[in-house]
């Protein structure tokens, strides 16, 4: 992928584990690599729960 997407450092997800899925396989081609963030948003979670991340968002933001 090309463009502006090589300036891009950071990359925050915001959902569940469908959002998650549909933006990784979006992403993939960047090169190089953005860091990819998980904000849990969803119903169930199971992605960022099989990370440890905390479900509650003020939590994981003071980490």
């Amino acid at each position: 992928m090309q463009g502006a997407w090589n300036e891009v450092e950071l990359i925050l997800i915001y959902g569940g584990d469908g959002t998650v899925h549909e933006c990784l396989n979006g992403l993939k081609e960047i090169n190089p690599s953005p860091v990819i963030g998980v904000l849990p948003g969803g119903t169930a979670n199971d992605f960022s729960r099989s990370l440890n991340v905390p479900q509650n968002i003020k939590k994981l933001l003071k980490r």
